[in-house]
């Protein structure tokens, strides 16, 4: 794990989501803070290598084990986590025009690791609200009541966690697989907001307009309008 924690991908990140919820969050970040790599905390290049990875995960199951894991380090409230920044990509608006895809660029900014996190769990907890509107709509004979916006399909992976429990049926007896990130990922949230109502009202400020409304639908349970 060492020699190649400076070239992470999803399967490492993986790797140190299964560590978050076997050693805890207390003694993950305990330990990962204390071991130096090339000059550097290895649990600064951690966190930044897992957000950005974040979204390669294929497996679904494998998603929700990093989401969750991601989730109660935030709940720490360690400060050496709310103190690390790390880059992200937004979408950058042409003056007077609403922002698409096709009108916009991308330009690389600097947030807080924890409005990252944030940023993760609002828009998992999106896909998982998707996901049961449309489960709840399969059979609907009514076209309107099951319509779902193509590009939450493109961002949602191909295969749902009950596909692949098909295939392996050994994940229902992970005791993540009960967790239900709809109760799971607004908990969170309104545990930060209860605790450390100031720093939510940073990493707000820092996400993208969307971004605070996914936030916002988490926080009081409901859909994206």
């Amino acid at each position: 794990m060492i020699g190649c924690i400076l070239n992470f991908d999803w399967m490492q990140v993986m790797v140190l989501a299964r560590l978050v919820h076997a050693q805890g969050t207390t003694q993950f970040i305990q330990s990962m803070a204390h071991l130096r790599v090339q000059g550097r905390s290895a649990l600064n290049i951690a966190m930044k290598a897992w957000t950005k990875n974040f979204r390669a995960f294929y497996s679904s199951f494998q998603k929700k084990v990093a989401a969750i894991a991601l989730a109660n380090l935030l709940k720490t409230g360690d400060r050496r986590l709310y103190g690390m920044t790390v880059q992200v990509e937004r979408i950058q608006q042409v003056e007077g025009k609403r922002a698409t895809r096709s009108n916009s660029g991308k330009q690389s900014v600097e947030v807080s690791l924890a409005t990252c996190i944030c940023e993760i769990l609002a828009g998992e907890y999106h896909e998982e609200m998707v996901q049961a509107v449309m489960k709840e709509n399969i059979g609907d004979d009514e076209e309107e009541d099951s319509y779902v916006d193509l590009s939450d399909l493109l961002h949602m992976n191909a295969l749902g966690i009950e596909a692949e429990c098909e295939e392996d049926p050994e994940i229902k007896n992970d005791p993540l697989y009960e967790v239900d990130l709809l109760e799971f990922i607004p908990e969170t949230f309104r545990h930060i907001q209860r605790n450390r109502s100031s720093d939510l009202k940073k990493i707000a400020q820092q996400m993208t307009p969307e971004g605070r409304d996914k936030l916002e639908a988490a926080m009081t349970k409901r859909a994206v309008s």
